[in-house]
């Protein structure tokens, strides 16, 4: 993670090579743990350590169509420290030659990244799942941009994170969102609103880092583990079987009772204690039931 100070000087202070290297002899030494380099031949960059990444934020790629897009996010978040990737159903083979050009120098976050056939096969292990959507279109509120990158660094210690970003042309779709516990919108010019998937992948980074170092606006108590995503899984299995057997519901509205029941439960961020006492209730409930 890093700090970038820019010294932006004027074009004529770097007329020749001859004097690109006598003003830069005059700078200071890098210490260990710095770099400096080029920006363009306006000036340089000196970049200084900033506080280590929040562990357990991963990114999610949902659909992607073009390889280079990919090799432009993993750059971005090795930029600011984070280094686990995962892609569902990719429409193109993001290894290829231009997903390299695109992610030099991390290329070692394509190698190790994962792919799955379906977002839920992808949040098996995440806790907290945050979609990214143009939301212009959208039924439900995102919530503000700011306080969701707040509440995945606060929570990143003990509950893995998941941002999710969709197709290029398409974003996510309704299901997927619904399987995100929050969704959250960059505020962007209303004209010319969409954001290239990697440019919002650099966002939400720089974000999760300014969040990191800040913690403005987060509670000193450390978070409490949350379930992951298999286990909402089996409770909503169990939930959708109970709804059917006490005919809560009618066929035609049963999928979207089922789904705001979940997205009641999402809103909630329960503990593991708390996941532990509905699960058990549910599945006691259905012991006593016929079949």
């Amino acid at each position: 993670m890093f700090r970038y100070v820019l010294f932006v000087r004027a074009t004529s202070y770097f007329r020749d090579n001859s004097a690109r290297s006598q003003n830069l002899a005059k700078l200071p030494a890098a210490r260990p743990g710095h770099a400096i380099i080029w920006q363009s031949i306006k000036g340089i960059a000196i970049l200084s350590p900033h506080p280590i990444s929040p562990g357990g934020i991963v990114f999610i790629l949902v659909r992607p169509s073009e390889a280079g897009n990919v090799g432009a996010a993993v750059r971005v978040m090795k930029n600011f420290g984070f280094s686990e990737l995962r892609v569902v159903s990719p429409q193109v083979d993001f290894r290829e030659m231009e997903d390299r050009w695109m992610a030099v120098g991390a290329y070692d976050l394509i190698e190790k990244c994962q792919e799955f056939s379906s977002l839920t096969d992808a949040v098996h292990d995440v806790s907290l799942v945050i979609g990214t959507t143009s939301a212009r279109l959208r039924a439900v509120k995102p919530s503000p941009f700011e306080s969701v990158c707040r509440e995945a660094v606060y929570r990143a210690p003990n509950s893995k994170v998941a941002f999710v970003f969709g197709n290029e042309r398409n974003g996510l779709t309704f299901d997927e969102l619904e399987r995100c516990h929050s969704t959250s919108c960059i505020e962007t010019n209303p004209e010319f609103p969409v954001l290239n998937v990697a440019q919002s992948v650099a966002l939400v980074a720089y974000e999760c880092t300014r969040a990191s170092s800040t913690k403005s606006g987060q509670s000193d108590e450390t978070p409490q583990a949350m379930p992951v995503g298999t286990d909402e899984e089996s409770l909503f299995s169990l939930v959708d079987d109970l709804i059917k057997r006490v005919k809560f519901s009618r066929n035609f509205n049963h999928a979207q009772i089922l789904r705001e029941l979940r997205s009641v439960y999402q809103r909630a961020r329960p503990t593991m204690r708390e996941y532990g006492l509905l699960n058990g209730l549910v599945h006691r409930l259905l012991d006593h039931l016929p079949q």
